[in-house]
């Protein structure tokens, strides 16, 4: 009956076809996310590095102790691991579609810090990284420049140094990386100084007061701002030694209450920015440099000394202190770090100094 009366009006009929349709698509638009159907298995990434050894050792040393101990970790479908002659072991653990991923990654970290006791020593120095990644891609985004004025190696180093990193950041993301990655100081490849005189020189006439703008907007990195709280109560010296911007360093020494400050200072004439610096580049033997400085003045041996860092200019430093830390950092810097920090916040660091959680301020 009701067929009959439809096949008798086909306007009508088409008509109210169009109105479905228009308002399925205007629905789309606010759709929640949570609402499309999960079709990709969640994956958890383990790696590990083991310089030197051939891939048949670290199959036998590191990834056998690992597959042992993470195998059969709740809701755990299936993983493979791969075993290169650099030295590098990476392991994917695929899940069941729907479970979550923050609990899927706790739950084999828990089993890699049991197997770490059965790893080489030279593997737990510097440190096993686990992290959540999906096996889909959420998003391709292409940098070109428009009067071909910069070339593809200094797009991907600007990628590497100021996109890649708030992208990883953002709720929902599990990884981001650069596909034919042409970056070159942070991972060694050029001189430090050299790369930061092509930065500056793209400053070269910024007004002056627009410092201030960015300096609004760039974050504290996670767990920052309690760590260094919770030190300062516990009576350590805090210093910022960077390869940025005094400007920067000297807004974060109001607010946090740090001690010292070495960086490098823009030279600004006539309300702008010239695209120098004023003295010396702060780089890597600089900052080892005054590492060493502060000890001193502070009548502290190399070994009561905690520093972190990110870069390759950052090894020199590193490799002083008693203590060396490599944050979020690249794989050159893991390995020649004595500890590595991959997914935590740097409030984690109060856990390798020995502070407990009843102990700090939240």
């Amino acid at each position: 009956m009701i067929s009959r009366f439809f096949l008798g009006r086909p306007v009508f009929s088409i008509v109210i076809s169009l109105v479905i349709i228009l308002a399925g698509l205007a629905a789309i638009r606010s759709l929640p996310i949570a609402q499309y159907p999960e079709i990709v298995p969640p994956e958890v990434n383990v790696t590990a590095n083991y310089p030197g050894a051939s891939p048949e050792v670290i199959a036998a040393t590191v990834a056998a102790p690992l597959e042992e101990k993470i195998n059969g970790v709740d809701n755990m479908l299936y993983m493979r691991s791969t075993s290169s002659g650099d030295g590098t072991l990476s392991m994917t653990i695929t899940f069941a579609v729907g479970t979550n991923p923050d609990q899927n990654t706790i739950n084999v970290n828990n089993r890699v810090q049991a197997a770490e006791s059965s790893l080489p020593e030279e593997v737990t120095r510097q440190g096993v990284t686990v992290t959540k990644k999906s096996s889909n891609i959420l998003q391709v985004i292409a940098f070109e420049s428009p009067s071909k004025r910069y070339d593809a190696v200094f797009l991907s180093n600007y990628v590497l140094v100021n996109v890649i990193d708030e992208l990883k950041r953002l709720p929902g993301v599990g990884d981001a990386a650069i596909f034919g990655a042409k970056d070159y100081s942070m991972r060694g490849e050029i001189d430090f100084k050299e790369s930061l005189r092509r930065r500056l020189r793209l400053l070269r006439g910024l007004p002056a007061d627009t410092l201030a703008a960015v300096a609004e907007r760039i974050p504290l990195n996670e767990g920052a701002e309690r760590l260094i709280t919770n030190l300062k109560r516990f009576g350590y010296t805090i210093a910022i030694i960077s390869g940025g911007f005094t400007y920067f360093g000297n807004r974060l020494k109001e607010r946090l209450g740090i001690d010292y400050v070495f960086a490098n200072e823009l030279e600004i004439a006539d309300g702008k920015l010239t695209g120098e610096v004023v003295g010396d580049i702060v780089d890597a033997t600089r900052k080892a440099a005054v590492l060493r400085m502060i000890a001193e003045r502070e009548h502290l041996s190399l070994q009561q000394v905690i520093a972190v860092g990110d870069g390759a200019n950052d090894l020199p430093m590193l490799g002083i202190a008693g203590l060396g830390i490599a944050y979020h950092a690249k794989p050159v810097v893991k390995k020649g770090a004595g500890q590595a920090i991959s997914t935590l916040g740097l409030d984690s660091i109060l856990y390798l100094v020995g502070v407990r959680d009843r102990d700090t301020l939240a």
